[in-house]
């Protein structure tokens, strides 16, 4: 009975101990797999993840205004580098997103650009349907602040994260394709389907071209793409919607960003080829 009993105790920790070493064989298995699909997988989790964000909190608090889908992509980055890089993983990642050498004139153009676009978007507006606007929308800080949390929430996944991964694979003109039409599919929940998501979707690769453009300028600081993306947002916020149908607002803004993203690649090729032959 003694020799049995001992028997069956060192036979159950013989099995637990190989079960315990088979999960951690799996678990190792799926880390080394999510590591070399980083992006693949970052895209998915992202993507179920902003489900659950965009419908729970729809369906719990109805009466509450906050951007809860747009937390995903930083939650998610931030899960996998502490998965992938256990080693202070989240502070290296924190220290790449803001690299030294970000000149105060890529804040400018941060900035300025996204207004140019609402602005010549809104003058295209009141020309083409004859009405015009004197006044603007005031937010609330807490509005502001929700809209600045969404977006920073956006780009630490999108721009800090992701376009990184894209870049060691492709050209900076392919990177924001590939990054914007991403981006916009993610947002297809949201902007609805047919040809007003795909206007949304033509502005949105064009958006993306831009602020690779300007990732690429401040050195890798993701400063610019937040600081584009907000004024962006609030912009477009504040300025009161004219009585045009969205499909044409939609139509005026991919027109609009399209035409500044031809506009930079244009400019930039040039630069580069006098660069080039100098």
């Amino acid at each position: 009975m003694i020799y049995g009993y001992f028997y069956s105790h060192l036979l159950g920790d013989e099995i637990h101990d190989k079960l315990e070493f088979e999960a951690s064989e799996r678990m190792d298995c799926l880390v080394n797999t999510i590591r070399k699909h980083k992006l693949i997988f970052f895209y998915i989790f992202t993507f179920l993840l902003t489900g659950i964000f965009f419908f729970v909190p729809a369906l719990l608090f109805p009466n509450v205004s906050f951007p809860f889908f747009q937390l995903p992509p930083a939650i998610v980055t931030f899960a996998m580098i502490a998965v992938l890089n256990k080693t202070d993983g989240s502070k290296s990642f924190c220290k790449g997103l803001f690299p030294v050498g970000f000149h105060w004139k890529w804040v400018v153009a941060s900035a300025l650009l996204p207004f140019t676009i609402v602005l010549t978007a809104t003058i295209a507006e009141s020309v083409l349907h004859g009405q015009g606007f004197n006044s603007v929308q005031l937010l609330t800080p807490g509005a502001i602040l929700a809209m600045a949390a969404g977006v920073i929430g956006e780009e630490i996944g999108f721009r800090g994260y992701m376009l990184p991964l894209l870049l060691k694979q492709h050209n900076s003109l392919m990177a924001g394709i590939i990054s914007g039409t991403l981006w916009a599919l993610w947002h297809a929940a949201y902007y609805g389907e047919g040809l007003g998501f795909l206007l949304f979707a033509v502005g949105t690769i064009a958006l993306a071209i831009i602020m690779t453009w300007l990732y690429h300028k401040s050195n890798g600081n993701i400063i610019s793409a937040i600081l584009f993306h907000f004024t962006m947002n609030f912009c477009a916020t504040i300025i009161p919607e004219s009585e045009m149908s969205s499909l044409e607002r939609r139509a005026i803004y991919a027109v609009v960003s399209v035409t500044l993203a031809v506009i930079l690649i244009f400019v930039s090729s040039v630069f580069r080829s006098k660069k080039d032959s100098a």
